[in-house]
């Protein structure tokens, strides 16, 4: 695993804080279960997989795709992630809780391991930084993303990497936003507009990191 199992391998760390759950973007209530996992993939367990816990991403980095495996873990969490958020009403809870009938959720798991690995994932580089970036389905609802980046320094602690997104904005007429989540689980948004092109994000995150 080169750098990332370096970085990011059996380490003696402490245990990371309480992964934080950010509310459900408004207008959340008219989101199919699908996506809001999704929202939660984004913006909470890739985040802390990222930021806090490092172990799963570093593996879907080093292996250069999301397998089968990695999948079912990440959907998974972004379902108790949003359970938890209260981002989930009763209504939808048997589309994503096995229960005795457990059909519906049955159907959502598999089409949310169908969307993730799917996922394309590219890398580029500049100087010592590499930047790693998933290419997420196209944004439905506002602040879904259309990129996430991973940004990482070779050689350096975990604790440098860097997580962005680029957001949809509104209804999507707007371009997207760069934005980046920190350490601390604080969401920074500079309204910085960028049409979604992957080279130009990458290259983008990747200045904001050299900063």
């Amino acid at each position: 695993m080169g750098i990332w199992a370096k970085l990011f391998g059996r380490r003696s760390d402490p245990p990371p804080p309480t992964p934080q759950h950010p509310s459900p973007a408004a207008p959340f209530q008219d989101r199919p279960p699908v996506r809001r996992i999704l929202y939660y993939l984004q913006h909470a367990v890739l985040r802390d997989s990222a930021l806090m816990s490092h172990g799963q991403i570093a593996e879907v980095i080093a292996n250069g795709r999301i397998s089968e495996e990695h999948a079912r873990y990440f959907w998974a969490k972004s379902t108790s992630s949003a359970i938890f958020a209260g981002a989930i009403p009763a209504s939808l809870l048997p589309h994503l809780v096995f229960t005795s009938s457990d059909e519906l959720a049955r159907l959502t798991l598999e089409e949310g391991v169908r969307i993730l690995t799917s996922i394309p994932i590219q890398t580029r580089r500049r100087d010592d930084l590499t930047a790693t970036v998933f290419l997420m389905p196209a944004p439905e609802y506002p602040v879904e993303s259309h990129f996430i980046g991973v940004v990482h320094r070779d050689d350096a602690p975990a604790e440098t990497v860097r997580y962005f997104t680029l957001e949809r904005v509104g209804d999507g007429s707007r371009p997207p936003w760069v934005c980046e989540w920190t350490a601390s689980r604080g969401h920074v948004n500079d309204q910085d507009e960028l049409e979604p092109d992957v080279d130009a994000f990458a290259a983008r995150i990747l200045t904001r990191a050299q900063s």
